[in-house]
């Protein structure tokens, strides 16, 4: 039992795709500002940093799952839909409701 051809084969096309936009990506950053590029770094770095604080806070309260849960990226995307109608955002949240006319 190995992978087949056609499955060897697909996945060769897909690394040498990513392969190419890699490349094109990595061009395109290099025609930003300094500034541009050091912020997209620095942005980069938070990233990594507040997942790794996440999984920390996760592992910490492993055995809670309702504080574990508090340790999510729930920050960054504060204006993100909660559920259909909900929109919270920086601290406030501001719900909408329909009503039925008869």
């Amino acid at each position: 039992m190995g992978a087949t051809a056609a499955f060897l084969a697909k996945v060769e096309a897909e690394v040498r795709a990513l392969e190419q936009s890699s490349g094109a990506q990595d061009a395109a950053i290099t025609q930003l500002p300094a500034s541009t590029r050091a912020f997209c770094e620095a942005k980069g770095r938070l990233y990594l940093a507040i997942k790794d604080i996440n999984s920390a806070g996760q592992a910490l309260h492993a055995g809670d799952l309702e504080e574990g849960a508090k340790y999510n990226l729930k920050v960054l995307y504060p204006r993100a839909r909660k559920s259909k109608g909900e929109v919270t955002g920086m601290g406030t949240t501001a719900t909408t409701t329909t009503t039925a006319t008869k």
